[in-house]
């Protein structure tokens, strides 16, 4: 097994989250501040090529309902430019209350994001069985 890579991708902010080669442990990476379409499709290019995965989990915000609302349209299309070139492989996983777990597991504060994308990726392997 090789790097996985998970995407919180919000309007301001793009939480990262990783998991070792082995598939053990789940941490949270960095958080990605958005600036311009260039400059964040330049910054995301960089992290794929330090990180080599063989795979990128993407939050996509469904409604309670669980269903594809206005913000899981933008995530798509946040996608679609930020990783157009990318050649690794693509999931959405649905992220709801990420956000919320990870404010009630460390409260409230700056890196979140990051936090919201390990809980989506740690939810993602369980589902494989793999944690």
């Amino acid at each position: 097994m090789s790097v996985i890579l998970s995407l919180d991708i919000g309007e301001r902010r793009i939480g990262v989250a990783r998991c070792d080669p082995l598939g053990i442990l789940v941490t949270p990476l960095e958080i990605m501040v958005r600036n311009h379409k260039e400059a964040d499709l330049g910054s995301m290019l960089d992290l794929i090529e330090r990180e080599d995965p063989s795979l990128i989990v993407i939050g996509l915000p469904l409604t309670l309902t669980g269903e594809e609302g206005h913000q899981a349209l933008k995530v798509r299309d946040d996608v679609r430019f930020l990783l157009s070139g990318c050649k690794t492989k693509i999931v959405f996983w649905d992220e709801r209350f990420t956000t919320a777990e990870a404010e009630r597991r460390f409260g409230t504060y700056r890196d979140n994001d990051s936090i919201a994308a390990a809980i989506l990726l740690e939810d993602y392997l369980a589902s494989r069985g793999d944690i």
